[in-house]
């Protein structure tokens, strides 16, 4: 029985030690040194790319002098990425409390600048914007937030696709065409000189996009005279929809190339006017009738063909003024006498007196039938032969720009 109970209690004994085995294992002895057993593959960077330790190993000794060799992915880097280019950049790698390092050529990195377009010509860049009048620079497309945070000379550089010269200019274009541009960034501390080469189309504007805003143009045909003779300079004659009479709101290369035309109400052709050789005025000079005038952007570089204005226009003859559109004069085939009332013209009986009608606008035609009357006489004669109180009754008819004048009478005498 004793046996039993001896033996009983001995194998409990084992069962206790067992677990006290497996319970109270001795903890792994802390790392006391790290060094690097072989480097990464990639020792060799550009600013802006990641580290990577993808092939290095780390040997690790324990206070109990055991060693293992681990993956240096296992460890933690100070560095991440790259942001500075060096020739040397030391690495450290810290693991279990302790640390190690190594060594890593840092190369100026690759810009990538960003613009705001979306489409491509020969695999460059294109911008495309309207005519304004003001240079259109590229600065304005490009999206400095992709460029990093430092200091960085940026270059732009024009020319004309068009232009068979390979000359870029710093001066940004104005007018409507195609460009080339050249965009350089140099004289950074961590990034490679970089050219970016980008195409501009600056395509033609409407002028409603150039007037001012809450200006609309207008013609103020009203204040324009409307009979023959009265010649005016239209391009004096712009106004702004708020009344104001003056220039127009266009910018100047844009008025000096207007084209101002008309054309009979009857007719589809216009008839381009230009400009007076000495002053440069568009003058608008035509003989009585209805007409068409227009005022267009025609064959402009810059601004899309528009009608400005089309108004009609309505020519009426001018009345005729004695003294200004014409005189009459006595003639006795050798001298002439300006016919007044009551002029006094000395009669020789040898000659023969005639009315003569002088025109200072053009051809002008006394009505037929046009007579003298001697004294209160009723009864005319087509010339005057002897000495008398006379009255020259006459008339004019027929002419294209003028009203006919009514029955005028000239007293003269003849002594």
């Amino acid at each position: 029985m004793k046996k039993l109970w001896l033996s009983v209690l001995g194998c409990l004994a084992l069962v206790f030690c067992g677990m006290g085995f497996v319970g109270c294992q001795s903890p792994q002895p802390e790392v006391k040194s790290v060094s690097i057993e072989s480097t990464p593959t990639q020792l060799t960077y550009y600013v802006g790319q990641d580290l990577q330790l993808t092939g290095g190993t780390i040997k690790v000794t324990y206070e109990d002098d055991t060693v293992k060799i681990l993956p240096m992915t296992l460890a933690t880097p100070s560095i991440t990425t790259f942001k500075n280019a060096t020739n040397d950049q030391i690495v450290v790698l810290s693991y279990k409390g302790q640390t190690t390092k190594f060594g890593v050529h840092v190369l100026k990195g690759t810009l990538a600048p960003v613009f705001y377009s979306t489409q491509t010509e020969a695999n460059k860049p294109l911008v495309s914007t309207s005519y304004t009048s003001q240079p259109v620079t590229f600065d304005k497309f490009l999206n400095t937030a992709s460029l990093p945070n430092e200091d960085i000379t940026i270059t732009y550089l024009y020319k004309s696709a068009d232009s068979s010269s390979t000359e870029y200019t710093l001066e940004a274009p104005v007018n409507a065409g195609s460009y080339d541009v050249k965009v350089l960034f140099s004289n950074s501390d961590n990034y490679q000189d970089l050219t970016c080469e980008c195409k501009l189309n600056i395509s033609k504007s409407n002028i409603k996009d150039l007037v001012l805003s809450g200006n609309s143009l207008d013609y103020d045909y009203g204040q324009i005279p409307t009979t023959y003779g009265n010649d005016f300079d239209l391009a004096n004659f712009w106004t702004q929809a708020d009344g104001y009479l003056g220039l127009a709101p266009l910018p100047e290369n844009v008025r000096l190339q207007l084209e101002y035309s008309y054309r009979p109400a009857s007719s589809s052709n216009y008839t381009t006017i230009l400009p007076n050789t000495l002053t440069g005025e568009f003058n608008l000079s035509l003989d009585v009738g209805e007409y068409v005038v227009r005022i267009r952007i025609h064959n402009n570089s810059n601004i899309n063909d528009e009608s400005i204005v089309e108004f009609n226009y309505i020519v009426t003859k001018s009345p005729l003024l004695r003294g200004r559109d014409f005189d009459l004069y006595l003639s006795d085939g050798t001298n002439e006498t300006l016919l007044e009332n009551n002029t006094v013209v000395a009669f020789e009986s040898d000659k023969t007196y005639n009315l003569v009608l002088k025109s200072y606008i053009g051809e002008l035609t006394l009505k037929s039938g046009t007579v003298f009357y001697l004294g209160n006489s009723t009864i005319g004669s087509t010339t005057a032969s002897s000495a008398g109180s006379y009255r020259a009754e006459f008339c004019i008819e027929g002419n294209n720009n003028f009203q006919d004048t009514g029955r005028e009478a000239v007293k003269f005498v003849l002594e």
